[in-house]
């Protein structure tokens, strides 16, 4: 079972979600404990008024070592049961998009569990590109519920309120009989959007290169000659932008390039066609917020040939997510001596 959570022009709206019989009103005791690991009230007020309100998103926002008992307490008295209160903190992870939001997270984790065993216990909850929910048991005799919840998320403001609402919605969910919970799936609208309205493919930039060599960014080294023994393997690099994506904008989104080779004469006339030489095809990263390396994409290949003479190498990429009525194959033609 999976439900999604769509980003509509700037806007977080369920999509396929759970039916109202599923859910129950939540009540939070959230805590800030300062800095990075504070609440930004106006983006949980957000959350709260897209998961239908104060009626069904309850919270008291105070610190203290009573104050998730006092939490108990105003449950009771606006009709929600004690284990329905969920204490909850949060981390703001500085970051340009999700991708270094991933690595920083990992590494914060990881840090936290070193200095502090208890952490050993964390579980992931959810994981989407831009959050990760955790658990872990209680340890805090003042706290009366099985375990502790932090919201790691990243420190952007639009990423706080599409998150925000996927805990609630998170919580709010009726247990199943084993008492889990189905976690959220986020699912980019714009990046559908863009897909659809996006330019053909294109080739950036494509180089000979140097298989057994890279610099110290780990990249390829350029080939400087173009003239290869019988046999020697011809090894390209190739960078592409406005690659299309099977299931666009979700978690389960993945490329496919198709590379086709022609071996023509100086003239252009094709001497040979393969067709089908390799199929690129592997899961795509979300990257929040959007931007165009969503849809980037780089590949690398080799062939050799046998016979000496000159020739222009076409190396031809099609884009297998997106139908030839949107975008024409690429090429990457190399002029090769061999002898």
């Amino acid at each position: 079972m999976r439900f999604f959570l769509v980003l509509l022009s700037f806007v977080s709206v369920m999509a396929g979600a759970a039916k109202a019989s599923d859910t129950q009103p939540v009540f939070f005791h959230l805590e800030s404990m300062g800095g990075d690991f504070n609440f930004e009230k106006n983006s949980w007020m957000a959350a709260i008024e897209a998961s239908g309100g104060a009626e069904k998103v309850m919270f008291l926002h105070k610190n203290g070592p009573q104050a998730y008992q006092q939490a108990v307490e105003e449950a009771k008295s606006r009709g929600v049961a004690a284990p329905e209160v969920f204490p909850l903190t949060t981390a703001n992870i500085a970051g340009k998009n999700s991708i270094e939001f991933q690595s920083k997270s990992a590494k914060l984790l990881k840090a936290v569990r070193e200095q502090d065993p208890r952490r050993l216990g964390w579980k992931i909850l959810m994981d989407v590109p831009m959050c990760t929910l955790f658990s872990r048991p209680n340890d805090n005799a003042l706290v009366k519920t099985d375990a502790l919840y932090m919201l790691s998320v990243l420190d952007n403001h639009q990423a706080r309120r599409i998150c925000y609402q996927m805990a609630i919605s998170y919580f709010a969910q009726v247990p199943q009989e084993d008492g889990t919970r189905v976690a959220p799936v986020f699912v980019d609208s714009q990046a559908v959007v863009w897909q659809a309205t996006m330019k053909p493919l294109e080739l950036h930039s494509a180089y000979l290169a140097l298989k057994e060599s890279r610099n110290e960014k780990g990249h390829y080294e350029k080939r400087n000659s173009n003239v290869y023994a019988p046999g020697e393997e011809i090894f390209i690099k190739a960078y592409f932008s406005n690659v299309g994506r099977k299931l666009v904008g979700s978690d389960m989104m993945s490329y496919a390039i198709q590379m086709d080779l022609e071996i023509r004469d100086m003239e252009g006339q094709v001497l040979s066609r393969q067709e089908n030489v390799h199929t690129y095809e592997n899961p795509s990263k979300q990257i929040f917020p959007l931007d165009e390396t969503q849809f980037w994409n780089h590949v690398t290949a080799g062939i050799s040939l046998t016979d000496p003479g000159e020739y222009k190498v076409a190396f031809i990429f099609s884009d297998l997510n997106r139908p030839t009525t949107e975008t024409a194959p690429a090429e990457a033609v190399f002029d090769i001596v061999i002898k």
